[in-house]
């Protein structure tokens, strides 16, 4: 028993892969198989020691009878022996051959795995060197002294080819998932002649342009080809042989026998990788060791990728980060864009945006501190460009330029650093393109799938992140005409828009300024029809603009001249000013004063003279006193905003959407008319209601009166209703004193005359409601 473990432990895989695999893969299966009864160590070393002489019983002639089992084991009662041999044989672990008079293995196999091998390689006319690449487990050539210059990873492939195929093989070469080039064992399989072979390398070697193809050839070829047959083979059987999949020691001697195979071939392969002469187009032929062959493929990506950025960050420095480093890419994203002008973005520690942060921005000094505080700065073409940064950020440049009369979308960029010479991953292309806009910003226009953006925000990154498409950008250009026009719709911002200090004079900022007052303007006022038609004008073409270019240079221009012509003077330049300012002018004033008009309509339907804070304390006393009482649910909620009306527009907006029985984002025009009606309606039914609060037992704020008036002969007598409120309770009191005061001085004493008098002066008024009354020169009323 301890004989086996020895062999178990250390030559197994010789054995299995021997001519005695077969007996070995039953006896390890049968061994198992005891274990799993928790049978006593007893049986398991009988089963050993059974199994050790069942294994060499053809070298040794022994077999293990009874006699031999009790001599192995001296100790052990022949009736216990007995019994241990009898429970083996009744679990199908082993067998009593009668013949033999002796124990063996039970053979729960009978797959000739020999057999099937033979007939598989009759089948195998030409070798499949795909199968042959993924069944020898390749590895790729990685190069390393390039990845820790630059922090990129790049490999070539290694291949196993047939000298007839090579040329194809180069020519069909697509680079992918950072795989940069080939290298290709070739084989001859159809009996070429060797000169022959290492022509066709050569040739091989020059085909490919645009990708390096290293080809070699090792006079060890043949016995790799032998191997790969039965491997091949090997791999076929147990595919194709379906009654292996209940043949559990069929199954593991197919699969040691594979696992033999693929470790010589794999032993050939790297003989032939370090005897092979290898061609390139740059070298002269040479015989490389496999280690030398990292040393190539470096020299091979630094040619190829000489202006590749060094960036060393194993989170992004990738072409597929993971989902974690992903979400540490948007948190660095976000904080980018919302906390710029912070020291380190805002971010505090290092979790994973703040390591991020720390190798990309802060190491390059793309985010750094300058005179005007924390910015993103531009790489410049200098010694201090350590990390090869310029060369990516000028070709970006240059490729917008270059295509200035269109726009360009951000994928344009990535494509264009993934190529050579620069090869950035696409883990590194979100932050470093977020970087560039932002250095760049002051000569780029952004747009969101097509349409102009006044600010780069977070929902565009975002949008960016997960396509890049969706983000566009365009180059701008000045001349002196521009620049002067620039200066002066600068100064129209500053005066419309406080909070914009306007601090770059740059085309994209000013339309940015400009295209900003229009977006704060309320939806209202970018539907409403009831503006002058030169505010309309104006508007339409803030409603239409996308190019800053197109919006500052030809849309506006347009006001003052149909024709496409350029402006060309100073006179042209202090029109169009003065039209654009106008007309956001009347823009921005439109919305309020359309409020403050139906505010002040409501105020002199509910007779509040002012908005001082007297006024509104009263009226929300009145709104308190008829809360809940006509039983009208409309009538309840317009009293309850009047309740907390503070004469603010917002509060008035609350209200306005009540009578308009729409949200302010919604307004239009016809619904601002019907809101008049509503108001109005409204009005006088609260003014209604303060007449009756008495039926609840609350104060009257309102009283009803009337006068009646028949004189002169008139068929129907002056009639005329009426209602005061208590703050003119004051201003009644006085003029009732003056009244009564003039009357006492009067020298008479008849009530009827008094009382004629008063309904004659009431008749005036009553025939003159509008017309103000005043004292004239000799005490009469005019």
């Amino acid at each position: 028993s301890k004989l086996w473990d020895y062999l178990r432990t250390n030559l197994e895989p010789s054995i299995l892969a021997s001519p005695d695999g077969h007996r070995w893969a039953m006896a390890a299966e049968a061994l198992e198989r005891c274990d799993g009864m928790k049978g006593d160590d007893f049986l398991v070393d009988l089963l050993k020691t059974i199994a050790v002489i069942d294994l060499f019983k053809e070298r040794s002639g022994l077999v293990a009878n009874f006699d031999l089992l009790k001599t192995c084991y001296p100790d052990v009662c022949e009736k216990e022996l007995k019994s241990a041999l009898n429970t083996l044989n009744k679990a199908s672990l082993t067998i009593f051959k009668k013949f033999q008079d002796a124990h063996a293995i039970f053979a729960g196999s009978d797959f000739n795995i020999d057999q099937a091998v033979g007939v598989a390689l009759d089948e195998i006319d030409e070798l499949d060197f795909e199968a042959l690449t993924s069944l020898t487990g390749l590895q790729p050539i990685l190069a390393k002294r390039h990845y820790h210059e630059t922090g990129a990873m790049r490999w070539f492939d290694v291949n196993i080819t047939p000298a007839k195929d090579v040329m194809d093989v180069a020519t069909r070469f697509k680079s992918k998932n950072g795989v940069i080039g080939k290298f290709l064992l070739v084989v001859p399989t159809e009996g070429e002649e060797e000169e022959h072979v290492k022509a066709l390398c050569r040739d091989a070697a020059k085909l490919n342009d645009e990708w390096d193809i290293v080809a070699g050839y090792s006079p060890q070829a043949w016995s790799v080809v032998m191997l790969a047959r039965e491997l091949l083979a090997l791999d076929k059987v147990s595919i194709d042989h379906p009654e292996l999949a209940g043949d559990w020691v069929a199954r593991r001697e197919v699969a040691a026998r594979l696992t033999d195979l693929q470790a010589q071939l794999e032993t050939e392969l790297t003989k032939s990788l370090d005897k092979a002469e290898w061609y390139h187009k740059r070298y002269s032929t040479k015989h490389y060791r496999q280690s030398d062959l990292n040393s190539l493929a470096s020299d091979l990506a630094e040619r190829r990728y000489d202006q590749c950025p060094k960036l060393h960050n194993e989170l992004l420095n990738r072409q597929k980060p993971s989902s974690s480093a992903i979400a540490g890419q948007n948190a660095l994203l976000r904080h980018m864009i919302t906390r710029e002008g912070e020291p380190r973005l805002g971010i505090d520690g290092y979790p994973a945006k703040g390591g991020l942060y720390a190798s990309l921005l802060e190491a390059t000094g793309l985010y750094s501190e300058t005179k005007d505080g924390w910015r993103f700065v531009a790489p410049a073409n200098n010694e201090a460009d350590t990390h090869r940064l310029f060369p990516a950020w000028n070709a970006a440049i240059q490729h917008i330029k270059k295509n200035k009369k269109r726009s360009v979308a951000v994928s344009e960029l990535y494509d264009l650093w993934a190529d050579q010479p620069y090869g950035i991953k696409d883990g590194l292309m979100p932050v470093l393109s977020v970087a560039f806009i932002l250095t760049q910003r002051e000569n780029l226009a952004i747009y969101r799938e097509g349409i102009f953006r006044a600010r780069f925000d977070d929902v565009d990154v975002e949008c960016m992140a997960k396509d890049a498409k969706t983000i566009q950008l365009r180059w701008m250009d000045l001349n002196k005409i521009s620049r002067r026009m620039l200066s002066d719709m600068a100064d129209v911002v500053r005066d419309l828009d406080e909070k914009n200090e306007l601090k770059h004079l740059q085309p994209i900022d000013v339309a940015r300024g400009l295209v900003a007052i229009y977006e704060k303007l309320p939806n209202w006022t970018k539907r409403t029809m009831r503006l002058s038609a030169r505010a309309i004008q104006v508007r339409d073409i803030f409603k239409r603009a996308r190019d800053p270019n197109k919006f500052l240079f030809d849309d506006i221009p347009a006001l003052i001249n149909s024709k496409e012509t350029e402006i060309s003077d100073k006179e042209d330049i202090r029109n169009i000013v003065s039209i654009v300012k106008e007309g956001l002018q009347e823009l921005v004033q439109a919305y309020p004063l359309m409020l403050h008009q139906q505010r002040d309509m409501l105020l002199a339907e509910l007779q509040v003279p002012n908005l001082s804070r007297q006024s509104l304390l009263e009226l929300h006393e009145r709104a308190e006193n008829v809360k809940e009482l006509a039983g009208d649910f409309r009538l309840d909620a317009f009293v309850g905003r009047l309740a907390q009306f503070e004469g603010d527009d917002e509060g008035f907006e609350g209200i306005a959407s009540l009578a308009a029985n729409k949200p302010p984002r919604d307004w239009v025009d016809p619904d601002m008319d019907r809101a008049s009606i509503e108001l109005a309606d409204m009005a006088q039914k609260f003014l209604r209601a303060e007449t009756f609060t008495r039926i609840k037992g609350r104060p009257e704020k309102r009283q009803a009166m009337a006068v009646l008036v028949g004189m002169e002969g008139r068929p129907v007598p002056l009639l005329e209703e009426f209602d005061v409120i208590d703050s003119d309770r004051g201003a009644i009191n006085d003029l009732v004193d003056q009244v009564s005061k003039t009357l006492e001085a009067v020298d008479t004493n008849s009530q009827s005359i008094i009382l004629a008098a008063l309904a004659e002066l009431s008749a005036r008024y009553m025939q003159a409601p509008e017309v103000e009354t005043r004292k004239t020169g000799n005490g009469k009323v005019a």
